[in-house]
């Protein structure tokens, strides 16, 4: 196990070899919730590098939810963490979160925790389905093999299996937080459905 910047070039690089990715999409921005976001919300505003890469390297993504970390803490205050950082406005925000990372984003906060009183409830994971973003018809590099002419899918292919792998996760989610609630004798307040649908199988067609 280990870590590196979530940098196209470095996930290229270990995509090539067939390295198996642990990705956050929501990233520092869904970690560091603010008190007015809802419990287990998928914060992912446009990203859709995962997607986008995922594709490039017919590689199948496999969601996994977890419900039980939320619980454990609130949020009672965000940290002004940019305004901070940037001496009350002094230095200017960066133009991209490559430059300078979500910190010194404006509006950037980090959220100020206290546990959360009552009944301590369980950690639970859950494996979706695997959605599967290969490419049909061209021969292209399996999943790990090196291509020396790597495909470029099209916005509205990567914007498709983004909200698909989205949707999934939302789907297990919520038949997490209804097992969490039955395992605890009480009743969930989600009103999306229990039963996750079948992931579907994402196949794209080349545009060249």
């Amino acid at each position: 196990l280990g870590a590196v910047d979530g940098t196209q070039y470095n996930c290229d690089l270990l995509m090539s070899k067939g390295a198996n990715l642990l990705v956050y999409p929501g990233g520092e921005r869904e970690a560091w919730k603010k008190s007015s976001d809802a419990k287990y919300s998928l914060l992912w505003g446009d990203n859709k590098g995962f997607a986008r890469m995922a594709l490039r390297h017919s590689y199948t993504i496999i969601p996994v939810a977890t419900v039980g970390t939320e619980d454990a803490f609130q949020v009672v205050a965000d940290f002004p963490l940019s305004k901070v950082l940037r001496l009350g406005g002094l230095i200017p925000a960066p133009k991209s979160k490559q430059l300078g990372g979500n910190a010194f984003q404006e509006g950037a906060t980090l959220p100020l925790l206290v546990p959360r009183r009552g009944r301590t409830k369980g950690i639970y994971f859950k494996l979706g389905r695997p959605i599967p973003a290969r490419l049909v018809g061209f021969g292209f590099a399996e999943a790990g093999e090196v291509d020396s002419n790597p495909y470029v899918p099209t916005d509205q292919e990567v914007i498709a299996l983004r909200d698909d792998v989205r949707t999934a996760l939302e789907e297990e989610v919520a038949w997490l937080l209804k097992y969490q609630a039955q395992e605890s004798g009480g009743s969930s307040t989600s009103s999306t459905s229990s039963t996750p649908s079948k992931a579907p199988t994402h196949q794209v067609r080349s545009k060249l």
